[in-house]
């Protein structure tokens, strides 16, 4: 149509058209057939007749859809309601204390739930009784016991994809059932993955002693490896060493900077100290935490002891309600991961991966701040010890 002639047509609104059936002449003021009624139109309806006639349509017969609404919506599934877990009274099966491994996978599965999801939570809380149960029992197979009870210390949903890898292969490696080639190929991964770790670690060592921060500020944790760490466990994959190696260099300098607000300057200077730096976007959150207190320890408060303060609550009360946070953070992040996102999956599987890195870094204390036992080896499995052939142990 000629563009020209869309103004002509602002002030018109065409008629509806009608069906091929019915008489155009029975559509009168008087008529008992009720039809949609047309919309006026300003031009004269003898000039929208000769331009538009009614046209008559076609119809290809089709036959009315087998599928009913009260059909559909009567559907049912024996999986949605877990009755393949319960029995009549809706309580889980008593024959399912039997089958640990199932148990676990049941544990397991229950982590991944979302908010409102009841079923989950009851699968949880049944599943974790019964593992807990089993474990006090004392029983012969030793290595699904420490299986249980690594499940038990924190699942595999939130737990270090990274370690987790380097953890079940030192465990297979003691079952007699494992599979000889499925665990060397897994071991070769894994060496050969940490190679490239360890080729990245470094070159950031060598960048790290050049900036003689680590001299200059002897007052701040001197934290290369803990902080190379956390890029590990955001993102392991090869493929992504520029990501590793970045994220380093952010986290250490980051460390530093906390140290200067957390042990170092007074009130006065880090205020000086937020205006110089405040191009970096650091946030004035960061003097917020000054202000609260420093214990003996030159630590500020942590969440625990926080909250004891604000509510008068035990120590344990504290745990429970920390511990409560994480799972209730847990389900959002669950169900932010399972929604549209305009991000690539291999962004929002990086922020879920720092959250399983702080549960990682923190679960034994301070893994970031106190070089323990604990952390260094994990450190010595994640980045120094290859695994050594399974053939070699066994000669």
């Amino acid at each position: 149509m000629d563009l020209l002639l869309l103004p002509s047509l602002s002030n018109c609104c065409f008629p509806r058209l009608l069906p091929s059936n019915i008489n155009a002449s029975l559509v009168t003021s008087g008529s008992s057939v009720r039809v949609p009624r047309p919309f006026q139109c300003k031009a004269a309806i003898s000039e929208i007749a000769s331009h538009d006639p009614i046209v008559a349509r076609r119809s290809a017969n089709y036959q009315p859809s087998i599928w009913h609404h009260n059909y559909i919506e009567s559907l049912t599934s024996e999986f949605v309601r877990f009755s393949i877990v319960k029995d009549e009274t809706g309580q889980f099966k008593a024959s399912l204390c039997h089958d640990i491994k199932g148990l676990l996978c049941l544990y397991e599965a229950s982590f991944l739930l979302i908010e409102g999801e009841s079923v989950l939570e009851e699968a949880r809380d049944f599943a974790t009784k019964e593992l807990k149960r089993y474990i006090n029992e004392g029983n012969k197979d030793s290595n699904l016991s420490t299986i249980v009870r690594h499940a038990l210390e924190l699942p595999f949903h939130w737990r270090m994809r990274r370690f987790e890898v380097r953890w079940f292969i030192d465990e297979n490696r003691r079952k007699k059932d494992m599979n000889p080639m499925l665990l060397e190929l897994a071991e070769l991964d894994f060496n050969m993955v940490q190679a490239v770790h360890q080729e990245e670690l470094k070159q950031m060592s060598r960048w790290w002693k050049s900036t003689c921060l680590g001299e200059k500020l002897s007052f701040a944790r001197d934290r290369l490896i803990e902080n190379f760490i956390w890029a590990v466990g955001m993102s392991w994959e090869p493929q992504f060493g520029y990501f590793r190696r970045t994220l380093t260099k952010i986290n250490v300098l980051l460390t530093v900077i906390d140290d200067v607000y957390d042990v170092y300057g007074t009130l006065d200077e880090l205020e000086l100290f937020t205006d110089a730096v405040e191009s970096g976007q650091i946030s004035v959150d960061l003097i917020c935490r000054r202000q609260s207190g420093i214990t003996a320890r030159g630590d500020v408060p942590k969440s625990i002891q926080c909250y004891m303060k604000e509510t008068g609550a035990t120590e344990e009360e504290a745990r429970e309600y920390v511990r409560s946070s994480i799972a209730a953070t847990w389900k959002k992040m669950n169900e932010e991961g399972a929604a549209s996102s305009p991000f690539s999956q291999t962004f929002t599987e990086i922020a879920k991966n720092l959250g399983r890195m702080a549960q990682f870094m923190y679960l034994y204390g301070d893994g970031h701040a106190k070089q323990n036992r604990e952390s260094k080896d994990r450190v010595f499995s994640l980045c120094v010890h290859p695994i050594p052939p399974h053939r070699d142990e066994q000669e």
